[in-house]
């Protein structure tokens, strides 16, 4: 069934020229299977423009930048700079200069956790961080900026808001924390010389894995602003132990027999949800920091388990071309893909005649390529009142070392691009 036209134009708020480009993507999408990624990457882009990406610099000066701002958390020099250059880190670092008022001393605080686990057992350390990236791959998927997606249920009424956005708080402590949780006790067990012994414990459940931690840092495990764990914050949902009065949401957990109250306002939940999302962030940017300052060693203990290379690009997906394309100086309206195939509605926000947008949207893909292979872009982007519509298939060389005399591995030359778009298209 295709899409409503007049609804799709009414919501975009649009007419004319730029309407109907926004109409092609939309069908394009419902007729050739395409996914509709907009919420994810929408949702990706508003936590990157407070933190200024896509500001008018050079590329350059962003990584030197960022380099400068991470470089207390990291060891190797040389890692931070590769993991830079070849587009990891830079949805973290977005994160982390957001936050870092209070997530700074906590990311020092896991990073030592790490270290001293590699102190007294790297190979044990390393095997286990090996074997966590697929199960990290998987909780990243429960999770993208799932708080700011709250805002779409504002006009719900009260309960239906309260049940989805309590059910979409227990998912993400389930499927997306819990791993990361799990992971601490494991590098905390590791640093006290319990690592072997521990892989024959029983595994814990959700609610003694945080009260243990919440023994390590109560705060951070009783977000705001319930102050209660993180473990009865997922069962107020999964057990329906809460019923709205008038504009309120009453919430009950603990013992069924005498059960603990509080009363709060959609926009208590709101909040909860967005402290538990950046507890998670939390873990898995300091995960990526110790990783991409430890590839090569975590890399070889994933080839003697598996047989395969671990490399700085498998630390980040969707994100990474979220972060290109908003580096880059563009706003995402929509956008889609199947499989190797992506289309983007966007709008440039420096007004670039049509080659620059090219060369522009080429350059922000080529961090994306180096984990995902080559891949088709087609790209509707309105820019100083003119539509363009660009399309273009893009690879890599094999050659994929920085280019000499450049500190930083983004591989401006090696991008092998054939355009499938005249230059003098029209939309």
């Amino acid at each position: 069934m295709e899409p409503d036209r007049t609804a799709i134009l009414d919501a975009a708020g649009r007419r004319g020229e730029f309407a109907e480009r926004f109409w092609r993507l939309e069908m394009a999408v419902s007729r050739t299977g395409l996914e509709d990624l907009s919420n994810m990457f929408t949702r990706l882009q508003s936590e990157l423009e407070p933190a200024g990406i896509g500001m008018k610099r050079s590329l350059e000066d962003q990584l030197r930048e960022t380099e400068a701002d991470l470089r207390p958390l990291f060891k190797s020099e040389e890692n931070l700079s590769a993991g830079l250059g070849s587009g990891g880190l830079t949805y973290e670092h977005a994160f982390f200069k957001k936050t870092r008022a209070w997530s700074e001393p906590l990311l020092h605080t896991l990073l030592q956790e790490y270290r001293a686990a590699e102190a007294s057992d790297p190979t044990c350390l390393f095997e286990r961080l090996a074997n966590f990236f697929a199960e990290m791959d998987r909780a990243y998927s429960h999770v993208v900026s799932i708080a700011e997606l709250e805002a779409d249920k504002a006009e719900l009424k009260t309960y239906a808001f309260a049940r989805s956005c309590l059910r979409d708080m227990a998912d993400m402590i389930e499927a997306s924390l819990q791993p990361f949780l799990r992971l601490r006790l494991a590098v905390r067990a590791v640093a006290e010389g319990r690592g072997r012994f521990g892989d024959q414990r029983p595994r814990l459940s959700l609610g003694a894995l945080t009260e243990k931690l919440i023994d390590v840092d109560p705060q951070l495990y009783q977000p705001r602003p319930f102050g209660i764990s993180l473990s009865q914050l997922r069962n107020i949902a999964h057990h329906s132990s809460y019923r709205v009065s008038g504009d309120e949401i009453v919430c009950e957990y603990g013992n069924p027999d005498r059960p603990k109250k509080f009363t709060c306002q959609p926009r208590d939940l709101i909040e909860a949800t967005v402290n538990v999302q950046n507890v998670y962030y939390l873990h898995k940017v300091a995960f990526e920091f110790y990783c991409t300052d430890n590839i090569r060693r975590i890399g070889q203990a994933e080839k003697r388990s598996s047989g395969q290379d671990v490399t700085i690009s498998d630390l980040s997906k969707n994100a990474i071309l979220a972060y290109g394309i908003a580096a880059a100086g563009f706003h995402i309206m929509k956008a889609a893909r199947n499989q190797f195939r992506w289309a983007f509605d966007l709008v440039d926000r420096h007004n670039r005649n049509r080659n620059e947008i090219e060369v522009a949207l080429q350059s922000c893909t080529i961090p994306f390529l180096l984990q995902s292979g080559p891949i088709f872009f087609l790209a509707f982007v309105q820019s100083g009142g003119r539509d363009h519509r660009i399309t273009f298939n893009a690879g890599m060389s094999r050659t994929t070392g920085p280019k000499e005399g450049r500190r930083y591995f983004h591989l401006d030359k090696n991008l092998r691009v054939h355009r499938t778009s005249d230059p003098g298209d029209p939309t």
